[in-house]
């Protein structure tokens, strides 16, 4: 609900804190910024949150206010706002108010009573002049708020309708995602330091994984790897029989993904089919289903943009990338030689380390024939592949015990 006066304040006593700015031209510096610290090849997502109940007063436009509302005039004013954003390159997200908290139930009140004072002096006036009153006594129609959601569901933007208020998971998503900024009139967002905003629905997301401790990582890896790393860890804590060679596998190709292009990914040529990476690759793909329903059932604290198989998975690139770890060759050729993907390999084997370790769970290492296991040979190399049957029947408890905790 902001502080009353705080804007006003610094706009008056700290005008340097307040600047008119090019969008198109934040948005090109924030691209260039973002690439130094991404890989190259990668470009940046310009993202802006908005406040959605803050810019009612901007979109309902129409002289006519009074009789219901012009609602075909309202969705043109929504869809020329939407897509001057969108031509200039930036992604628009949306949050509505949801629920008030306790604490704040009486300034809701107070606010609302005055609201209502204000409609009584709306029907006092048209009752004794049978017009329109002025703009003074404007008065936004009846559920515009909750239309605006439907509406801009319908321009393909992403709304969100808040568990809390708005402004507090504004903030949140805000910093989490790394967007470029927010756009609100709210004096509360002067105020949030970022360490102080709470992610409780990142919390609950991380919590069905079994990797809370994931949360430090936002902002430092992409939300894909994020959501990759999420999987793997649950996958690793349920089947113990995972090798390290199948958890490079996973990783390497996460992590190589962004190299390639769809052209690249058809020119992998495969020696020959393993039984166990179909079977691994078909586990992954149908553990991003069981993700996207987590990320649903917790409100959506990764975009789903980023759960999608076609940011962090090629089932093409996975078995080329099983294959070479089985066959034992080096990290630098399993990461292609890429210095940021061994980074970010590197961050996560160190996260999901340290998560097996917490669990008292363990990676076997192929050294030797373990029961169940088939030979290979793959070009002089040698390499193991598990019997079939009992991975099937591990990835059928997988399942079911993921999809009984959303």
């Amino acid at each position: 609900m902001g502080v009353r006066g705080l804007q006003a304040f610094m706009e008056r006593c700290c005008p340097e804190a307040c600047e008119v700015v090019n969008l198109r031209e934040v948005t090109n510096q924030y691209i260039l910024k973002t690439k130094i610290t991404q890989h190259p090849l990668t470009i940046p997502e310009s993202t802006i949150v908005v406040d959605g109940m803050a810019c009612l007063r901007h979109w309902y436009t129409s002289k006519d206010w009074l009789c219901g509302g012009q609602w075909k005039e309202y969705m043109d004013v929504l869809k020329s706002w939407v897509e001057t954003f969108t031509t200039a390159g930036i992604r628009l997200v949306f949050f509505f108010d949801g629920v008030v908290k306790e604490q704040k139930r009486p300034e809701w009140v107070k606010r609302r009573r005055k609201v209502n004072a204000e409609v009584s002096k709306i029907f006092h006036f048209v009752k004794k002049h049978k017009k329109q009153p002025v703009r003074d006594l404007f008065c936004l129609p009846f559920g515009l708020a909750t239309f605006t959601c439907f509406a801009l569901r319908t321009l393909g933007q992403e709304v969100f309708c808040t568990l809390q208020e708005a402004d507090y998971e504004i903030a949140s998503y805000a910093c989490q995602h790394g967007s470029m900024g927010i756009l609100g009139q709210d004096s509360d967002f002067l105020i949030y330091d970022r360490p102080e905003v709470a992610a409780p629905r990142l919390t609950t997301f991380l919590s069905i994984f079994d990797c809370p401790e994931y949360s430090e990582l936002y902002g430092n890896i992409e939300d894909s790897l994020l959501a990759a790393l999420c999987l793997l860890t649950y996958i690793v804590l349920q089947i113990k029989s995972l090798s390290q060679e199948d958890l490079d596998a996973y990783l390497s190709q996460a992590v190589c993904l962004r190299l390639k292009s769809a052209q690249k990914l058809q020119q992998i040529k495969l020696p020959f089919l393993s039984s166990r990476a179909v079977q691994l690759g078909s586990l992954y793909v149908r553990g991003l289903g069981h993700l996207l329903g987590a990320n649903c059932a917790s409100g959506g604290p990764l975009p789903n943009a980023a759960l999608m198989p076609w940011h962090s998975f090629d089932g093409r690139l996975f078995h080329l990338k099983y294959l070479q770890a089985q066959s034992g060759v080096e990290k630098v050729v399993l990461l292609e030689s890429d210095a940021f993907s061994s980074i970010q390999c590197r961050m996560m084997q160190l996260e999901l380390a340290a998560s097996v370790r917490l669990s008292e769970s363990t990676i076997i290492t192929i050294i030797q024939t373990p029961p169940g296991f088939d030979h290979i040979r793959t070009e002089g190399s040698t390499g193991w592949h598990r019997d079939g049957h009992s991975l099937l029947l591990k990835e059928h408890n997988f399942l079911m015990g993921l999809k009984g905790r959303i």
